[in-house]
This record gives C-alpha cells, sequence and structure tokens, in this order.
C-alpha cells in the first residue's frame, strides 16, 4: 500500500481517485523530450522560474511536472500559469503575445468573412444587373413584333 493509500484509508477508508494514481509511465506525450504547452517553452519557463517569488517557483514547478505525469489539465496549467504572469515578466509577455496573435487571428477572419460578404454581394448584384438586362431585351424585342413605330413627324400636320 503506497503512503497516500495509507493516509487515505486513515481519514475514511478512501484512497486518492484514479485520475492521481496514475502509472509513473504514463507521461505525457511531448513531456518526454522537455515539451512543453503552448505558449510556453522551455527557455521561458527557465527565465519565469528565475523571476518567481519562491512559493510561485515551487508550485509552477511541481504543476509542470504533474503535467508532465500527466496528472495535471494542461487547460488547468495555462490557467495556473496565467495567474501568477503578473509575477514574471516573461510570462506575462508570452501570454500578452499570445493574446495578440489571438486578437491577429481574429481580425483577419473578420476581414476575410468581410471580403466573402461583400464578394457576394457584387455577384448578387451582377446577377440583378444581367436579370434587368434580359428583361429589356425581351421587352425591346415584344415591342418590335407590335409592329411599326409612328412615323416620324406624322401627327400633327405641321410641315413646311
Amino acid at each position: 500500500m503506497t503512503s497516500q493509500s495509507a493516509q487515505g484509508k486513515a481519514r475514511g477508508g478512501k484512497t486518492p481517485s484514479a485520475a492521481v494514481e496514475r502509472p509513473s509511465s504514463s507521461v505525457r506525450p511531448g513531456a518526454q523530450g522537455g515539451g512543453l504547452p503552448a505558449p510556453l517553452s522551455e527557455a521561458v519557463y527557465r527565465k519565469a522560474l528565475e523571476e518567481l517569488p519562491d512559493g510561485a517557483r515551487m508550485a509552477t514547478e511541481t504543476c509542470i511536472q504533474s503535467w508532465k505525469d500527466n496528472k495535471f489539465p494542461t487547460e488547468e496549467l495555462i490557467a495556473f500559469l496565467k495567474s501568477i504572469s503578473s509575477h514574471s515578466p516573461s510570462l506575462k509577455k508570452v501570454f500578452e503575445d499570445q493574446h495578440a496573435g489571438f486578437l491577429a487571428a481574429l481580425k483577419m477572419q473578420e476581414e476575410q468573412q468581410k471580403r466573402r460578404e461583400e464578394t457576394e454581394q457584387r455577384e448578387v448584384l451582377a446577377r440583378q444587373q444581367w436579370t434587368d438586362l434580359a428583361k429589356l431585351e425581351q421587352m425591346h424585342r415584344m415591342a418590335i413584333r407590335k409592329g411599326p413605330w409612328p412615323a416620324a413627324g406624322g401627327g400633327g400636320g405641321g410641315g413646311r
């Protein structure tokens, strides 16, 4: 029985959840080579550890190790790092850059959508113009079939 299991049984007979007691061999893919979740890099992580106060540094190291061992969700790790980023200029810059990138991508999507809508609107107008032109041609053909046009100068009797 592990020390966690013994502590759990002493508290009420329950062992910690299976999510916490994963085998150590279930290391998160990409974490074996020192990989970290985006937008974090090894260089930023090392710099942040230098910048953080002791408590935040120890908590960060623990969270990263738990994440690498697949015991801590990526979303929660990122949320934790964002929450302490005010203590680390490196972390703060990484998250600001990520946010700026997100905003730039969002702006680009909006511009593309606007161009698609404008193109669609031009196509609709062009189809309408072709329809109007076809109607005019049809009206012209019908007018020609109805008969001769009135003679020029033929109505008022006012010759020379």
